[in-house]
């Protein structure tokens, strides 16, 4: 099957930036390890300057093989993140196409 890009938007819980400091160490070791999946992927800012959630775009097969990698993110163990939406993405203009 050949892999596809998804965008996946993972929320933070209300009060996550603490967290996100307490755990993203783990985090970025976490995304070192699927490096070769992932295509771009950072914070969310609301508009006091604070992170919001995170917008990860992946290569995988399928929306659920997305998620899959972010198994065993401290972000997702430790409740970083409060929900997900994972839409396939079509990279169709922009300097990265």
């Amino acid at each position: 099957m050949t892999q596809k890009l998804f965008a996946i938007v993972a929320h933070d819980n209300p009060g996550g930036s603490a967290a996100r400091k307490q755990y993203r160490d783990g985090h970025l070791d976490h995304f070192r390890q699927i490096a070769s999946s992932i295509a771009v992927a950072g914070p969310l800012i609301d508009g006091n300057g604070d992170s919001a959630g995170s917008l990860i775009i992946v290569k995988a097969d399928s929306a659920r093989a997305a998620l899959q990698l972010l198994d065993g993110d401290p972000f997702v163990s430790k409740g970083v993140w409060s929900e997900f939406d994972v839409k396939a993405f079509k990279a169709a203009s922009g300097e990265w196409v």
